[in-house]
C-alpha cells in the first residue's frame, strides 16, 4: 500500500515495469499533472471520470486543451458517465502489465499530499478485467477537443436585501460598572 510521493509512484512506474504506454480513470483532474504527460518517454491516454456527473469548468477546459493541443505523447477524454474510479494502469502491446488503484484523483493535491490518498498494487489475475474496464470507459467518453464538450456555467446569484435580512447592530458601553445603552 503506498501513501506517499504518489506522483513519483505514477510518474516512474514505467522505468521499472518497461510499459510502452499509461493508461488512467481518474474522477477529477488537475492541470499539473496532466502538463507533466508529456514529458515521459510512454504514450499516455487519461479519462476524466466526473466529467459526466459535473462537466468541466471553461479555465479548466480552456487549460487542459492548450497542453493536449502541444503534447506528442497525450491523449485526453471526458467520460459521458459520471465515472469516480481512480485506475493506473501500464500496458505493454496493449496488455495490462501492471497496475495500480485506489483514492488518488490524477490532480496535485491527490498526488502531493501525504496520507491523504492511497494507491495499492492490483493483482494480476484482475489485469485484463482491469483493461476491459480501461475500454469500456473510453468508448462511453469523448476527445476534450470534441465540439459536445459542455462547459460548467455559474448559476446567477440574485442576492436581494429587504427588511428581513437588515442587521441592526448597537453598541454597548460600560462607564463606572453601569451598561450604557445608546439611544
Amino acid at each position: 500500500m503506498f501513501t506517499k510521493d504518489l506522483k513519483d509512484l505514477v510518474f516512474k512506474r514505467h522505468d521499472r515495469n518497461g510499459a510502452e504506454e499509461l493508461l488512467i480513470i481518474t474522477g477529477y483532474i488537475g492541470p499539473s499533472p496532466f502538463r507533466e504527460l508529456s514529458k515521459l518517454p510512454i504514450k499516455c491516454r487519461v479519462i476524466y471520470g466526473m466529467y459526466g456527473s459535473d462537466s468541466i469548468g471553461e479555465r479548466l477546459h480552456k487549460t487542459l486543451n492548450e497542453f493536449q493541443s502541444s503534447s506528442q505523447n497525450t491523449e485526453l477524454h471526458y467520460s459521458k458517465a459520471g465515472i469516480h474510479a481512480k485506475c493506473y494502469l501500464w500496458t505493454k502491446e496493449g496488455v495490462v502489465i501492471d497496475a495500480l488503484v485506489g483514492s488518488a484523483n490524477f490532480s496535485h493535491n491527490g498526488l502531493a499530499t501525504p496520507n491523504r490518498e492511497v494507491l495499492v498494487e492490483a493483482d494480476p489475475e484482475v489485469f485484463s478485467q482491469l483493461n476491459e474496464y480501461f475500454k469500456d470507459i473510453l468508448s462511453n467518453s469523448i476527445t476534450c477537443d470534441s465540439h459536445l464538450v459542455v462547459i460548467k456555467t455559474k448559476q446567477n446569484q440574485n442576492i436581494s436585501v429587504s427588511a428581513s435580512t437588515e442587521c441592526k447592530l448597537s453598541f454597548l458601553s460600560k462607564i463606572d460598572g453601569v451598561i450604557m445603552v445608546p439611544k
